[in-house]
């Protein structure tokens, strides 16, 4: 399949990919270390999250290769084809390797990266989730209220009473919103 086929909407700031191991290359070595991407993904000065499915199903119950979604944020609108070429350059992979189009919902790409709303396909944990910036990631997720809540509390006990780790990791946002049940928290765990 050719990349052309794969740009739908040509420019926006929120691109979703797909990246599938090089022909030749060992699987599980392609995608075993994660540092690589987070460095090639830096390199494009944006937001970025990628997740590697390595659980997802072909209709007859085969597992699917293994692949990695990902999702990038840009300050500014910019064409799906430069992008695309950018983001094989950095990965250094050939062009029938890579996907990618523009999305208008990133809440929506990060969804589909956990599988949120698709009950039928493998559920993949937040915490699988890799990012230049998770607190980014939870502030754009559309996560269930369970899901948040089980996050926010390890969250807030994983800070260990530092409140200032506590924001760095929830976001101020949440820190705010939430700032009750999390006095609540500390007070129970003798932090205050």
């Amino acid at each position: 399949m050719s990349n052309e086929l794969s740009i739908i909407d040509d420019r926006g700031r929120v691109f979703f990919g797909v990246l599938n191991c090089p022909l030749g290359r060992d699987v599980d070595v392609f995608f075993k270390d994660f540092s690589f991407f987070h460095e090639a993904f830096s390199l494009l000065g944006c937001s970025y999250a990628f997740i590697l499915h390595d659980e997802d199903k072909n209709d007859d119950g085969s597992l699917k290769t293994k692949h990695i979604h990902f999702v990038l944020e840009f300050p500014n609108r910019r064409r799906c084809s430069s992008c695309l070429k950018e983001v094989i350059q950095v990965l250094n992979v050939p062009d029938v390797c890579v996907s990618l189009r523009v999305s208008k919902s990133l809440s929506g790409c990060l969804n589909y990266m956990l599988h949120q709303g698709f009950e039928e396909k493998f559920q993949y944990s937040l915490e699988s989730i890799e990012s230049s910036n998770l607190t980014w990631v939870y502030e754009n997720i559309n996560m269930s209220d369970v899901a948040f809540t089980k996050y926010f509390l390890e969250v807030v006990t994983w800070s260990n009473g530092d409140y200032l780790s506590l924001v760095s990791q929830l976001g101020l946002k949440y820190a705010k919103k939430y700032k009750d049940i999390i006095y609540m928290v500390y007070r129970k765990k003798g932090w205050l």
